[in-house]
C-alpha cells in the first residue's frame, strides 16, 4: 500500500507540472514599463482634463528627426492626449500646448535566466516489517543557467503650456522605461506610451509600474488609474516574453 501511495503521488505531481508548464507557455507575453512623473496640474481623478486645450507633437530635441518613425509614435501620443479631452492644433494655428517626445534603445547587455529542473528521483524505503522497496519520485533536481541580451527602452514627454503672455511653461513631464529582450521600440511603444497616459496627468512625483499586453491593439489597452509606488531603485525587469522565459516576473 505505500508504495501504491508513492507512485500515485508522484503521478499527480506530473499531472499538476504538466498543467503549470502548459498554463506558461499559453499566457501571452506582457510588457511591463516603469514610469516617473511630475505635473502642475491637479490630479484628474478619473476626469478628462483636456478641457479642449489645442495641442502639436514635435520631437523633446529642436533639431530631433521627424521622420516617418517619430511620426508614427507621435500619432500615438496625440490619440492618447484626444482620449484626455485635449484637441489637434489646427495647420499653421499655435497651439496652446507644446508636446515634446522623446525615445532611444540602449545597447543592451547580458542577464541570467534561471530555469527550474524536474525529474525523477528514487529512494528507499523500509516498511514496518523491514522490508526495502524504492519507489520514484518527481522532484525538483536543480537550475539550468542561460544568457540572453536585455535592453531598455526609454520614453519620454514633456508638455509646454503657453500662458497669457505667449510664455510657456512645463505642465508635465513623464519618463518611461522598459526592459526585455527586444531591441526595436515599435513593438512595445504603443504600451509604453499607454503608460504613461495611464489615469494622466496623475499626481506631482510619483513612480509607479504598469503591465500590459504585448502586440495588443492600441485600442484594447486599458485606461486605468494606476496605483502609486515607492520608486524603483533598479530597471524593470525584462518583460519582452512568455513569463517562464525571463526572470522576475509576472511578465514583446
Amino acid at each position: 500500500m505505500p508504495r501504491l501511495f508513492l507512485l500515485a503521488g508522484a503521478r499527480i505531481a506530473i499531472v499538476v507540472l504538466l498543467g503549470t508548464l502548459v498554463a506558461c507557455a499559453t499566457m501571452p507575453p506582457q510588457v511591463l514599463t516603469e514610469v516617473t512623473r511630475f505635473t502642475t496640474w491637479p490630479a484628474a481623478d478619473g476626469k478628462p482634463v483636456g478641457a479642449g486645450r489645442s495641442f502639436a507633437v514635435a520631437p523633446l530635441a529642436a533639431d530631433g528627426d521627424k521622420g516617418l518613425e517619430f511620426q508614427a509614435y507621435a500619432e500615438l501620443v496625440a490619440r492618447q492626449m484626444e482620449a484626455h479631452g485635449f484637441k489637434r492644433a489646427a495647420e499653421g494655428a499655435k497651439p496652446v500646448l507644446d508636446v515634446r517626445l522623446a525615445y532611444e534603445v540602449d545597447g543592451g547587455r547580458q542577464e541570467l535566466r534561471r530555469t527550474p529542473r524536474f525529474d525523477y528521483v528514487y529512494e528507499t524505503y523500509v516498511t514496518r516489517y523491514g522490508q526495502l522497496y524504492t519507489a520514484p519520485r518527481f522532484a525538483y533536481v536543480g537550475d539550468t543557467v542561460s544568457a540572453y541580451m536585455a535592453f531598455t527602452r526609454t520614453v519620454e514627454l514633456k508638455i509646454l503650456e503657453h500662458g497669457a503672455d505667449g510664455k510657456a511653461a512645463p505642465a508635465f513631464e513623464g519618463r518611461a522605461r522598459s526592459t526585455g529582450g527586444g531591441s526595436q521600440m515599435a513593438p512595445v511603444m504603443p504600451q509604453i506610451v499607454a503608460s504613461i497616459f495611464q489615469g494622466f496627468p496623475g499626481r506631482n512625483g510619483e513612480t509607479y509600474r504598469v503591465t500590459l499586453p504585448a502586440g495588443a491593439p492600441e485600442a484594447t489597452i486599458p485606461a486605468t488609474p494606476p496605483a502609486s509606488t515607492p520608486p524603483a531603485s533598479t530597471p524593470p525587469a525584462a518583460t519582452d516574453a512568455k513569463p517562464e522565459s525571463k526572470p522576475d516576473q509576472p511578465k514583446s
